[in-house]
């Protein structure tokens, strides 16, 4: 009787009906909440450890620049006491590393104990740091030209000459960097002599070389004319004139020419230097 009385009711089971679609609804509403506080709890643990790899960089880059600073003449100076050798006044490659401990302790503001951290090796955080010499680095695109020639091929004029002067032998105080064949019957290279008084140029050609200077030479190579020069002034090679004229190779079309890339200074041998040379003389 029991039995029939409760299966003959439609409401039986609505209330293990309701239950579930409450738990469900439950789950629906909380799952979105436990997923978002997951991902925030991994977003802040990466926030923390980028910016205690943030500050480490800074520390590194700190010890870095104090080490730098202390290698400076004027620190040395300092530093320096009686019967001491006295610093250099040129940095070496030795002044440019920095060196940095094995080991780091840390002293806690709050009065806490502190901590030593590895620097070197396995440790969590691995500190270091490299040192380059900005000022020893060459812009080609703003270079001047006996700069860029003199990485090339460079020396200066041991003696003076005369506009008229024949020449057998182009004066050098070295010509170790200049490029020779050993072979009299071609041309090894052209260098230009520099005026740095009135920035005039005259190109040389050579085929040959000694310790005392070019031999072989051809006087006002590409309609450059031939000049006054004196003891002392640059010699360097052609090309490192051509790389600082480049940027005025197209100024007509009302544009400065740049290097783009380091290759692109092969683009010196798309244009001639002749014309330059004439409204030089003109």
């Amino acid at each position: 009787m029991v039995k029939d009385r409760y299966q003959n009711k439609p409401e039986s089971g609505m209330a293990l009906l309701m239950v579930v679609l409450v738990l469900a609804a439950l789950t629906a509403i909380g799952t979105p909440f436990l997923v978002s506080m997951r991902l925030q709890e991994a977003g802040s643990a990466k926030s923390l450890a980028t910016h205690k790899a943030r500050l480490a960089a800074k520390s590194a880059r700190d010890h870095a620049v104090s080490h730098l600073f202390d290698t400076h003449h004027s620190r040395e100076r300092d530093f320096w006491s009686p019967g001491q050798a006295a610093g250099d006044l040129v940095d070496d490659l030795s002044d440019l590393e920095v060196v940095f401990p094995d080991s780091l302790t840390t002293e806690s503001l709050d009065g806490s104990a502190s901590r030593s951290m590895t620097m070197r090796g396995s440790g969590d955080r691995i500190l270091d740091a490299r040192v380059t010499d900005e000022q020893g680095k060459v812009n080609i695109n703003t270079a001047m030209p006996n700069l860029v020639g003199n990485l090339l091929a460079g020396s200066h004029l041991s003696d003076n000459i005369t506009f008229d002067q024949e020449l057998e032998v182009l004066p050098l105080d070295d010509t170790s960097m200049f490029p020779a064949d050993d072979d009299p019957d071609t041309i090894d290279g052209v260098v230009v002599i520099l005026n740095p008084i009135f920035f005039t140029t005259e190109a040389v050609s050579y085929t040959g070389k000694t310790e005392k200077g070019l031999t072989g030479v051809f006087r006002g190579q590409y309609l450059s004319g031939t000049w006054e020069h004196q003891k002392g002034w640059p010699v360097f090679d052609l090309r490192g004139y051509k790389t600082f004229l480049h940027r005025l190779a197209n100024l007509s079309d009302g544009e400065i020419a740049s290097f783009r890339t380091p290759l692109g200074i092969r683009q010196i041998a798309d244009w001639s230097v002749v014309p330059y040379f004439l409204q030089t003389l003109a």
